[in-house]
């Protein structure tokens, strides 16, 4: 009987010099964390990493290269897990009588392979409405930040919408001309390439949940997957800005000529490197004063005095602690006094 089961690895060189399989690292959100493996316990980033497909055919273990872009690989394993379980039923046909003489009579019928759940799931979702699954998608998804679910709604509505003024309505119907066309759709709105490849990531998730394979992992095969690997390349490729970055100056001017609550703004945001809404939504009792940390966390419901309501998560779901390098006392207030939201409510004063 064959076997269904692929594993994706990463074949890597180790210190020694020595090539081995490992175990692809993954993220806190249940995703494979490009070019890194799992080396003895501890998470590793391996630039000349290529990720493997390990699989047994007629009894032996057997490898199969698949390149070093984890969205290809991952594609891979689907299609070759999909491949193994068509084999299965072949197997099991070679076993069951072909004439009526060799089957007793009190004997049933052999029950017909059901196809795996996960295969089923697909199927059911590949025939869908679009727009059935668009709202279903926004309900899954579309959740954290602000931001977040902006992007998710907004793609999801946009480019059902005009996947639908293209002809089509389910997922079935999809191909790499409506992936392109979305893709020139923003840009004829005016989003720059770097917000374009962002926006790709988001139609390639929906394309997931939709059953579909989001790239080809043979470009000659159309029904391996809707995007080929080339043009895949070029939708998510960001192109690389120049930074300007201020002088140390510039920082005394800008500082200069802001009120002291935007001058503690900007120095907290220089010091820890947080993002907007992670500096907005802070509490007293994410200042950590005995350790030197500032934490990022989740706020419940509950959390904030004038709106009881109110909940936040930061981007990517990612809790962190940052280490405050600077000065940490009451003389340039930076961890005392900073916020655009959080000071609002709470009525205590720090203790310096």
């Amino acid at each position: 009987m064959a076997n269904s089961k692929v594993a994706l690895l990463m074949r890597v060189r180790l210190a020694d010099g020595k090539r081995v399989y490992a175990a692809t690292a993954i993220t806190k959100n249940g995703k494979i964390k490009p070019l890194a493996a799992v080396i003895d316990g501890k998470v590793e980033h391996h630039p000349e990493g290529v990720y493997a497909l390990r699989y047994r055919e007629h009894g032996r273990v057997r490898y199969k290269e698949v390149g070093t872009d984890v969205d290809v690989a991952e594609t891979a394993k689907l299609r070759l897990e999909l491949d193994l379980r068509k084999k299965v039923p072949e197997a099991k046909a070679e076993t069951v009588p072909t004439t009526s003489d060799s089957v007793p009579a009190h004997a049933s019928p052999p029950a017909p392979s059901s196809p795996a759940p996960g295969e089923n799931k697909r199927k059911s979702r590949f025939q869908e409405p679009l727009t059935s699954l668009r709202d279903s998608f926004i309900e899954k998804y579309a959740y954290g930040s602000a931001d977040t679910i902006y992007a998710y709604t907004s793609v999801a509505n946009e480019f059902v919408e005009l996947a639908i003024s293209r002809g089509k309505s389910t997922p079935a119907e999809l191909d790499e001309g409506d992936v392109i066309a979305f893709d020139r759709y923003l840009e004829s709105k005016g989003n720059s390439k770097t917000t374009r490849a962002g926006r790709y990531g988001y139609v390639r998730c929906f394309l997931r949940y939709s059953g579909l394979n989001p790239t080809r992992t043979d470009d000659e095969d159309d029904t391996s997957g809707v995007v080929t690997a080339a043009q895949h390349k070029k939708l998510k490729a960001k192109p690389k800005l120049a930074v300007e970055n201020f002088s140390e100056a510039d920082l005394q001017k800008l500082y200069a000529v802001s009120s002291e609550r935007h001058r503690l703004i900007w120095m907290s945001f220089r010091m820890l490197g947080l993002r907007e809404e992670e500096l907005a939504y802070s509490i007293w009792s994410n200042i950590d004063r005995v350790n030197r940390l500032w934490l990022v966390r989740f706020k419940p419901a509950g959390s904030f005095p004038l709106n009881r309501d109110l909940a936040w998560k930061s981007k990517d779901s990612e809790e962190r602690d940052i280490p405050v390098t600077g000065p940490f006392d009451c003389t340039n207030h930076l961890v005392a006094r900073v916020g655009t939201k959080f000071l609002l409510g709470h009525s205590e004063a720090p203790h310096c």
